[in-house]
């Protein structure tokens, strides 16, 4: 039997060079605790996890613990889980220490994401709106099938395409 998090890989692998999933950070605090062992980090999110289960909403098991490297070459550790509709988008952890900048200048201008503008199937939508309701930058529209639809970047110059996904200028 396949399991949720195997179902997942699939899913990403499936979609070469597409973009397909994005992740909601957990950026609350008080249910985050980070555990140091002699060897490794652990960043609990099994309170957010549980929370989510309380909503009604099927995840995977086993909460997924990695580490890569940060922007100062420093291991960075997180975890994450996954929501049995694997359409869904999954759940990270925050980083410890921090995986990236707080801002970052690119060469094109941009400097930082301002939406995600995503169809969700009608079997969907109603589940993607529930998890992402506190997210002032996911736009969640009624579509065929879910997919990501485009990327709004604050700075950006001039629409780009890239990964088969559309990246707009925001203008604030």
């Amino acid at each position: 039997m396949v399991d949720t998090q195997q179902k997942k890989w699939w899913y990403w692998y499936k979609a070469k060079n597409s973009w397909c999933d994005f992740a909601l950070e957990d950026f609350d605090l008080k249910n985050t605790s980070i555990e140091h062992g002699k060897w490794k980090t652990l960043v609990n999110i099994e309170k957010t996890k549980q929370e989510v289960k309380n909503k009604g909403f099927k995840v995977s098991k086993k909460t997924m613990h990695w580490s890569r490297k940060n922007y100062k070459e420093q291991q960075a550790y997180f975890s994450f889980f996954v929501f049995q509709n694997i359409r869904l988008p999954f759940i990270v952890s925050r980083y410890e220490p921090n995986q990236k900048l707080l801002c970052v200048n690119h060469i094109n201008g941009s400097y930082r994401l301002g939406y995600v503008r995503i169809d969700a199937s009608y079997k969907d939508y109603q589940e993607m709106n529930t998890i992402t309701k506190n997210d002032n930058g996911i736009i969640i529209e009624k579509g065929d099938k879910t997919c990501i639809k485009e990327i709004g970047i604050i700075g950006l110059d001039k629409e780009l395409r890239f990964c088969e996904m559309v990246f707009k200028p925001v203008v604030k």
